[in-house]
C-alpha cells in the first residue's frame, strides 16, 4: 500500500471538463421514459395518427359529397324561380350562393339598383332563368354589372321589367 504524504497535494482523477460530460450523460440517462412510460408514448403518439388520419378521411369524404350535391343541383327552387341568392358586400361585389346546395359563385360587381335596394336574384320577372353558366359569364366577361339607373321594384314598370331581364341575361 502506497504511503500517503502529508505535504503531498493530491490530484484529481478527473477533469472539470470530464466531470461536465459525465454529469450531462447522467442527466440525459434520467430523462429517458422507463419501458413502460415509452409505450405509453408511442400508444398516445399512435392514437393521434389513427384520429388524424379518420379526420382527413372524412374531411374528404365531406368534400366529395358537397361537390356531388352541387353538381346535381339544379339551382331552382320548387316554384321554377333560381335559387341564387346574394348580398352586396362592403367592396361593392356581390358573391351570389344557391340557396340549396351552398355553392358559392365567384364575385360580380353590384349594379347601383343593388347596392341602393339590395338583392333579388330570385325574382322570375327580372331573372327568369338564372344559371351557373350565366353568373360565370357576368363575372368573366365584365367582372360585374353595368349600373342600371332605375331601381329593381315596385318603380319599375312591367315592360321595364322585361327590358331589364333582357339586358341583364344578354350580359
Amino acid at each position: 500500500m502506497a504511503e500517503y504524504k502529508k505535504d503531498e497535494i493530491a490530484q484529481p482523477a478527473f477533469t472539470m471538463a470530464q466531470v461536465m460530460e459525465m454529469m450531462k450523460a447522467f442527466a440525459a440517462e434520467l430523462k429517458k421514459p422507463t419501458e413502460l412510460e415509452q409505450k405509453k408514448i408511442d400508444d398516445d403518439r399512435n392514437r393521434l395518427l389513427r384520429q388524424a388520419a379518420i379526420r382527413r378521411n372524412e374531411a374528404k369524404i365531406e368534400e366529395e359529397a358537397r361537390i356531388s350535391t352541387q353538381r346535381g343541383c339544379a339551382h331552382v327552387k320548387r316554384d321554377n324561380s333560381p335559387a341564387w341568392g346574394g348580398q352586396v358586400n362592403s367592396d361593392g361585389y356581390v358573391r351570389p350562393m344557391c340557396t340549396i346546395c351552398r355553392k358559392i359563385m365567384p364575385e360580380i360587381k353590384a349594379p347601383v339598383e343593388w347596392i341602393a335596394n339590395g338583392v333579388n336574384m330570385q325574382d322570375k320577372e327580372i331573372f327568369p332563368k338564372l344559371t351557373e353558366e350565366m353568373l360565370l359569364e357576368w363575372h368573366k366577361v365584365q367582372g360585374g354589372a353595368k349600373p342600371v339607373t332605375k331601381p329593381v321594384g315596385m318603380n319599375l314598370t312591367d315592360e321595364e321589367k322585361a327590358e331589364l331581364a333582357k339586358e341583364l341575361v344578354a350580359r
